[in-house]
């Protein structure tokens, strides 16, 4: 059975994912807001991860 703090990681590096991808593919100004969103949370739960 995997850990919690490994499992959160995961899913923080798969929402950074999708926003970037979302970023990439973005092509109205709400869906970049939106994918920047994504991104911003991402790499919040991993750094409160490490942190």
């Amino acid at each position: 059975m995997e850990n919690k703090p490994l499992r959160r990681v995961k899913a923080g590096a798969t929402i950074l994912t999708f926003g970037l991808i979302f970023s990439f593919l973005s092509e109205t100004d709400a869906l970049l807001i939106f994918s920047s969103f994504l991104i911003l949370i991402g790499v919040f739960i991993i750094i409160k991860y490490y942190a």
